[in-house]
């Protein structure tokens, strides 16, 4: 059985830090711990107020800082490169106090390793609560922990399981401190933290520290904080009802095991959970996307990489749509999601997490660190164009070509002749079996008894055959489907139709009786899909997600006060305090939307088009403001002109001007626009190196994020015919090399066209 050391002197009163105390570090600064390299890292502790403390790194003074007010103290040490793992010495002291030596310190790239039960599993098959989840460890465990006596560089800190907190704790209850990887150790590192760093480890030489925080059987919800869900419109009526007493168990896990940590220096973190969230896995897309946006937030370390696994199969439970709402987070910005339909023996604990970790890995290597140009992600649907009776699917990721394989165990891909898994429809939902078949790039799809598709589903039954869809990285395609419906759930209220409902359909929604002495206030959680906010009985519209409305109550006698939205949606009246949808109108053409003017002291984000406000105890007017995109009319923005040439870019000059090239580069600023490419760098600009040899050619060119790619040829350039090579090449600012047979048009010439459909 786990053996686990609770680390004592952590149940202090913390109400009595501001009063007189030892001089100590916080409990996550100890022996063998990993900083984060490349950044000016916090180190803090406690002490009596006004106490100076001093930090010194082998010697040498590198911080300051002194005791607030509530006994806290902070400094700032400065950015460490990775020198290759050297050990440090960490010397903390102040005047009368006793030193804190913290030794065997390393500068390395530190993750918070997170979620429920397969996060939580260790290596050697235990759960968090000492229950054994894969009988004799996870695959591979005999032989990792011979050779975990070469990753004494990768370290782990363990959070207390148990923990949970109505109130965010100033610090974590630990079950271990700092700990060197090696054979005595191993068994209880997180599995899949581990795969992942030792992989990212045998490729950079750099230490990996993992933060482990993770809890079995636990829904998203406990691992939310109110920042997020504030910064998810969605969940406005989410975070109203906490406020009003509901969800009781909703933030526990934050505040007890996350927001200890912070500000902790971080390169990322990764995130391993869903299974408990089967039930509201449409609102998971929301939950997902608040998570991560607060966590960002509180850290304050900006948009720091996050990547999560996508659930495997488990037919025991239906795990597509938490599948679904885990591919649709792919939109936020610098998140990566390693797919593991083909990684699982069925079981809810599946013991294989050496795949998981080398995806989340991939991400994080060919991403983030070495950005050398390797795929990095399995196919991600992307597209479909209806071809009469066929459709053809295409995907990111998939620019180097496409397989079909199967897997067993952690054992390599092998390729098969035949790709299974694809279902069609027409309009009445109806699904069939399709025939698939990979074309260059994209995949084919068709059915006998389907004249006219319309939509399609892969890997999205309770089980599927074992042939699925690789890219030539050998990472398995992502589950998807096209034919879209939702749920709406209505607290304190019911609604005429709950579940499965198609975007587009009207819905009926009634609030509960007021209780005694109160009346109906307002419906939170939406503004343009409700038609009258401030109707007890209302019409919701459905939009392309799930909702979570909440009908409000006020007293009779309380104050209410006007929300004017000009330009927008979300007008009409609240009770203060409320949190309440704003949205802008749709621009108008030419126009961009930019910001919210007017009384936007509590509107939590002024540049997003759809936000939220907490209602003061006062009106509020609100206006949508727009933008022109060209004010000039030469094709390039004001935005991108303002950006690389000051001023508000709706005036244009000699170096500024569509025509003109500041860099030199031989591309001019309407180009370089287009290309997504710098007008101030010479060497920023779309050169296209190409080689031909035999039967064979390959391009490669530096590409830009948010922009994709078609490479087409033709026999003539006077003909207007281009044929497709390669579909879809997906844009992320990195090298790309892609490879084609040249086939009939080994003697033509070739274009690569920048593609928006």
């Amino acid at each position: 059985m786990k053996k686990f050391a609770v680390i004592v002197g952590l149940f202090v009163c913390f109400s009595g830090l501001a009063q007189a105390a030892p001089m100590r570090a916080h409990v996550l600064f100890s022996d063998h711990m990993v900083l984060q390299r490349d950044m000016d890292v916090p180190v803090w502790g406690y002490a009596t107020v006004g106490t100076v403390v001093t930090v010194k790194l082998d010697g040498v003074t590198v911080g300051t800082a002194t005791t607030d007010s509530a006994g806290q103290w902070m400094a700032r040490i400065g950015s460490h490169p990775n020198d290759g793992g050297v050990s440090h010495v960490l010397l903390i002291s102040a005047p009368s106090e006793t030193s804190v030596q913290i030794n065997d310190v390393v500068f390395g790239d530190v993750y918070l390793a997170s979620g429920q039960s397969n996060m939580a599993m260790t290596m050697d098959g235990m759960g968090d609560g000492g229950g054994i989840l894969a009988a004799g460890g996870v695959t591979g465990y005999a032989d990792e922990i011979t050779a975990s006596a070469a990753y004494s560089k990768i370290r782990q800190v363990t959070v207390l399981y148990t923990a949970s907190s109505a109130t965010e704790l100033k610090e974590p209850p630990l079950s271990e401190s700092w700990t060197n990887c090696n054979p005595a150790s191993i068994s209880n590192f997180t599995a899949s933290g581990y795969f992942f760093a030792k992989n990212i480890y045998l490729e950079t030489g750099v230490p990996v520290g993992l933060i482990f925080s993770a809890k079995g059987g636990q829904s998203i919800d406990g691992f939310l904080n109110s920042a997020g869900c504030a910064k998810v419109s969605q969940l406005s009526g989410m975070l109203q009802n906490k406020e009003q007493g509901g969800l009781p168990n909703h933030f526990k896990k934050y505040n007890a095991m996350i927001a200890p940590l912070m500000p902790y220096g971080l390169r990322g973190a990764i995130w391993y959970q869903g299974e408990y969230n089967t039930s509201d896995d449409d609102l998971y897309r929301h939950e997902l996307r608040a998570l991560i946006r607060g966590w960002r937030q509180s850290w304050g370390q900006g948009d720091f990489p996050f990547y999560y696994v996508q659930l495997p199969n488990y037919t025991a439970v239906n795990y597509s749509g938490i599948r679904r709402a885990q591919f649709n987070v792919l939109s936020e910005t610098n998140v990566g999601m390693a797919v593991t339909i083909d990684t699982s023996n069925n079981t809810l604990h599946p013991p294989n997490k050496k795949d998981p970790g080398y995806r989340l890995a991939q991400w994080a290597l060919g991403r983030d660190m070495l950005r050398d140009g390797r795929v990095y992600s399995g196919p991600l649907y992307r597209s479909s164009i209806v071809e009469g009776s066929q459709i053809r699917i295409l995907f990111d990721y998939a620019e180097t070509g496409l397989l079909a394989g199967t897997k067993s165990g952690t054992n390599p891909v092998v390729s098969v002749g035949t790709l299974q898994n694809f279902e069609i429809a027409g309009t009445n939902r109806t699904f069939f079996s399709a025939t698939a078949v990979i074309d260059k790039d994209t995949v084919v799809v068709s059915s006998p008894s389907v004249s006219a598709p319309a939509y399609i589903r892969y890997c999205y039954a309770l089980s599927f055959s074992a042939n699925k869809l690789y890219n030539s990285a050998l990472l398995p395609a992502s589950p998807f489907r096209t034919d879209e419906d939702y749920p709406l759930s209505v607290i304190s209220g019911t609604a005429s139709s709950q579940t499965n409902i198609v975007p587009g359909s009207v819905v009926t929604i009634t609030a509960d009786a007021a209780p005694s002495g109160k009346v109906f206030d307002r419906w939170i959680g939406a503004a343009s899909e409700i038609d009258n906010l401030n109707a007890a009985t209302a019409q919701v519209t459905m939009p392309s997600y799930a909702l979570y409305l909440l009908a409000t109550y006020r007293d009779t006698a309380a104050s209410v006060y006007t929300l004017s939205v000009s330009n927008g949606f979300g007008s009409g009246t609240s009770k203060t305090g409320s949190v309440l949808n704003i949205e802008a109108y749709a621009a108008p053409a030419g126009k961009v939307f930019d910001h919210w003017a007017g009384n936007t002291q509590t509107v939590v984000d002024v540049s997003a088009a759809v936000t939220t406000l907490r209602m003061p105890a006062s009106d509020v007017s609100v206006t949508a403001v727009y933008r022109t995109i060209d004010s000039v009319g030469d094709g390039v923005s004001d935005a991108w002109r303002a950006l690389y040439f000051g001023g508000d870019g709706t005036t244009t000059n000699g170096q500024s001007a569509a025509s003109a090239d500041p860099d030199g580069d031989g591309a001019s600023n309407l180009k370089e626009y287009l290309d997504g490419t710098s007008p101030q760098d010479g060497q920023s600009a779309l050169h296209i190196g190409r080689t031909f040899s035999g039967s064979g050619g390959a391009l490669n060119f530096r590409s830009v994020t948010g922009f994709r790619y078609r490479l087409e040829t033709t026999a003539s350039l006077t003909s207007p015919s281009w044929t497709t090579m390669i579909y879809n090449i997906t844009g992320d600012g990195l090298q790309k090399q892609t490879s084609f047979t040249l086939g009939t048009a080994s003697n033509g010439f070739y274009r690569l066209r920048q593609i928006t459909e």
